[in-house]
């Protein structure tokens, strides 16, 4: 006779094994809530989007436990929208919405969100003290190290990452990059830095220059290589309209080309994420006079390996890559002095 004890075990077992552990989100409003609050999570078994009712003051929602991203939920407050990030971690998450101050408690003591809270404290701390000492700013990334090294296996790793690495050449980009989890690994924002920095290696000074073939307004067809490689040093300047920083430049680059411009040296801008039109706008506006290459996506990032702009580039007659660091303000005519007599 079969013990009835043990049958019932058995056939209880295979349900206990698949329970799927979950985080869930409560909220409560003192004071008035709003009717709803949108609730993100990235997950890598698929983005999460929903709108919660707010019943009563008070929300609650059930996710899929992911610790290798970081999620939010969001809601509209008396002026603005407020965020409020978290990572789902399988514990309970107790959040006390008072205006804009959200406080939450955790069923585990251990939660990564407790360390979480703590960095965005950290952040805004440390906010407050730069206007008065931008050194302070060290004491973020002393934080962010830490809580980079003590979290490579979940999100709360990647975003002390996207700080640590502010100061940080390739070559430790990329060995830090190396330390996640493998499951870590394969975020895009990983992958993508990763690709960035070899291709940077790819197009790094002494290389061969990389041709970008772009669409102008006119529908005609240009390349980089209708400048570069025909015996003159051409300096490239990679830029966009909306950024404040590469408009900047544009006294430095006219009083080089007044100065260097003729048979061995011109200059050509390609632009990067910008519409052609705006970026052709105050190009007539500016009356700058070289050329450009009107490009509307990121294409000349991804090429030659920067994640910024502006950023310039010095190339030899022969289509050599010279020099992509330093051409910036006064030390464009500093280098370019050191080639064009």
């Amino acid at each position: 006779m079969k013990n009835p004890v043990l049958s019932l075990i058995l056939l209880t077992l295979p349900f206990v094994g698949c329970a799927q552990k979950k985080t869930v989100i409560e909220g409560h409003f003192n004071g008035t809530a709003p009717q709803q609050v949108t609730v993100v999570l990235p997950a890598s078994t698929g983005e999460i989007n929903s709108l919660v009712s707010v019943k009563n003051g008070a929300f609650t929602i059930s996710l899929p436990v992911d610790k290798t991203v970081i999620g939010h939920f969001t809601f509209v407050g008396k002026e603005d929208e407020i965020s409020r990030p978290f990572v789902s971690d399988g514990s309970k998450l107790r959040y006390t919405i008072d205006g804009e101050d959200i406080s939450m408690v955790s069923s585990n003591r251990k939660s990564l969100n407790y360390e979480l809270m703590a960095f965005f404290d950290k952040q805004s701390e440390v906010r407050q003290k730069v206007r008065q000492d931008p050194n302070s700013y060290d004491e973020l990334i002393a934080f962010c190290q830490k809580m980079y090294e003590n979290n490579l296996d979940n999100g709360l790793g990647l975003l002390a990452f996207q700080f640590v690495i502010q100061r940080q050449d390739d070559d430790t980009i990329e060995e830090m990059i190396g330390r996640f989890s493998p499951e870590m690994q394969t975020k895009p924002i990983l992958v993508d830095r990763l690709q960035m920095i070899q291709t940077k290696r790819a197009t790094q000074e002494g290389s061969m220059f990389k041709d970008i073939e772009a669409t102008l307004p006119d529908g005609s067809v240009r390349h980089l290589s209708d400048y570069i490689g025909h015996g003159k040093y051409v300096l490239v300047d990679f830029w966009a309209s909306w950024c404040g920083p590469c408009r900047g430049e544009t006294p430095y680059l006219k009083a080089a080309y007044t100065k260097y411009s003729g048979p061995d040296f011109d200059i050509v801008g390609v632009t990067v994420n910008d519409k052609a039109k705006e970026a052709k706008a105050l190009v007539d506006k500016e009356k700058i006079p070289w050329d450009q290459l009107y490009i509307e996506d990121g294409r000349a990032a991804t090429i030659y390996g920067f994640s910024s702009i502006p950023q310039i580039f010095l190339f030899g007659p022969d289509g050599t890559l010279l020099k992509r660091e330093g051409l910036r303000g006064e030390g464009i005519d500093q280098v370019l002095s050191g080639y064009l007599k």
